[in-house]
């Protein structure tokens, strides 16, 4: 790489980009969210954990979140704001030539920014935490159930080695800007990842649409002194040299000596700390995605509901019936859902430990406490929590369960769970010869 003297005087429309982009990063980038700042506040600095490090690189514009995640709206009108008031900026100062320094600084504080957020993503794919393998729940919903986002999203579960791969791939990538001449390769990388996230978010519906082309537009502004560059290499097959923008001299000694120390404290926490957070959280088992209490470990697996009595009078089975249930799934944690043909809300925000409600349509979703003393689970709907009910439980032997209890109605119920040792395609992969559906 060769490191080009700064230019003296800039061209009208660079100087106009610059001023835009960097009128919306003050946007992007200041948090001015109260809720934010409280959370940032509340950190317990002598008990630092990585959902501390995600919330200090992981901030993003309040009104980004309207509507679901996808409102292009509010990102056009922002990048319309910044436009116009950068026209203004321009109109009124005609003398300044070129903005060198505030241009190095401003792709210094861009490049940790894009850093801090892109090893979020990296480690929680490195260890497969983002997008967990499919739940029992999961495995028993139908796909039209689902929405795209949510689909893409066990799709990509289902195979934890691609996870992996792609998380080593964005952590190289990331790594990369934490040094100056290593830049425009790593930002040449991430806008090539990015760029594929982008589109995947967006075809898909995932809710994330906004927060994945501000990043993406991180990656192309470091990219920004290059793409001409890349463009005549790749589509005039010329030979080029990337360029690496010059610093401004640090004359100094503190200065450079403060340099080291905010790199070495942002590698060791954010890089680090984060990182080996990150693998002990999920060699231990636990993910941010799904609820952390764990459940009762004979009752995990998938059940027919062999019997369902409402107050006394057996209901046979039938799929359009809006009371019998049709089968039950319980989860290694504290979780229980329920197939009854009854409307379910559709639950849009992927919120923490909730992925397993998140963008589901198929199933009912409840937390159970168990008081094993005298045999009774307490449940609350994990969608609405108002909604409550309780049942006396007995394990007459390893496959069948009894519960009896008393529906939202205040109806009693009878019912005979039994439990259907299953082999997935999912997980046994196209090797294993047959399989029995239900």
């Amino acid at each position: 790489m060769i490191h080009p003297t700064p230019p003296v005087v800039w061209q009208q429309y660079q100087k106009l980009l610059f001023r835009t982009f960097l009128l919306f990063s003050l946007v992007v980038l200041i948090p001015f969210d109260a809720k934010y700042l409280k959370q940032v506040a509340s950190i317990k600095w002598s008990k630092l954990t990585y959902v501390d490090a995600d919330l200090l690189s992981n901030y993003y514009p309040w009104s980004i979140d309207f509507n679901g995640g996808d409102n292009y709206g509010t990102l056009l009108t922002a990048l319309a704001v910044a436009f116009i008031a950068a026209l203004i900026w321009s109109a009124i100062d005609r003398k300044t030539q070129q903005y060198n320094t505030l241009y190095y600084w401003l792709k210094v504080i861009i490049r940790y920014k894009l850093a801090g957020l892109m090893l979020y993503f990296a480690f929680i794919k490195v260890f497969p935490v983002q997008m967990p393998f499919p739940t029992v729940s999961q495995l028993n919903t139908i796909v039209g159930d689902y929405t795209p986002g949510r689909l893409f999203w066990i799709a990509t579960g289902a195979s934890p080695s691609y996870e992996i791969f792609g998380g080593v791939v964005e952590l190289l990538a990331t790594v990369l800007l934490l040094w100056r001449k290593t830049t425009p390769l790593a930002a040449f990388l991430l806008a090539f990842i990015l760029v594929q996230i982008v589109a995947l978010n967006i075809c898909y519906d995932t809710g994330v649409q906004i927060k994945s082309i501000i990043i993406l537009l991180y990656a192309l502004f470091l990219l920004a002194e290059n793409i001409a560059r890349i463009w005549r290499f790749f589509f005039n097959q010329q030979t080029e040299k990337i360029i690496s923008f010059p610093s401004p001299p640090l004359t100094q000694k503190w200065q450079r000596n403060g340099r080291i120390a905010l790199k070495a404290i942002f590698i060791v926490f954010f890089l680090g700390f984060r990182g080996v957070s990150v693998a002990l959280a999920y060699n231990s088992g636990r993910s941010f995605k799904l609820p952390e209490e764990r459940g009762l470990p004979q009752l995990k697996g998938f059940y027919y509901v062999e019997r369902f009595q409402r107050n006394g009078q057996e209901l046979p089975f039938n799929p359009l019936d809006s009371v019998r249930w049709q089968n039950v799934a319980f989860e290694a944690w504290n979780t229980l859902s329920i197939k009854v043909t009854r409307p379910v809300k559709l639950q849009v925000m992927n919120s923490v430990r909730k992925t397993e409600i998140h963008s589901n349509a198929g199933r009912h979703y409840f937390a159970y406490k168990a008081d094993t003393l005298n045999s009774i689970l307490y449940l609350h709907n994990r969608a609405d929590t108002s909604k409550k009910l309780s049942f006396h439980f007995r394990q007459i032997d390893s496959l069948r369960i009894q519960l009896t209890g008393l529906d939202e109605k205040h109806d009693s119920l009878n019912i005979l769970l039994t439990k259907i040792p299953r082999e997935y395609p999912l997980i046994e992969g196209r090797h294993a010869k047959e399989y029995i559906t239900y």
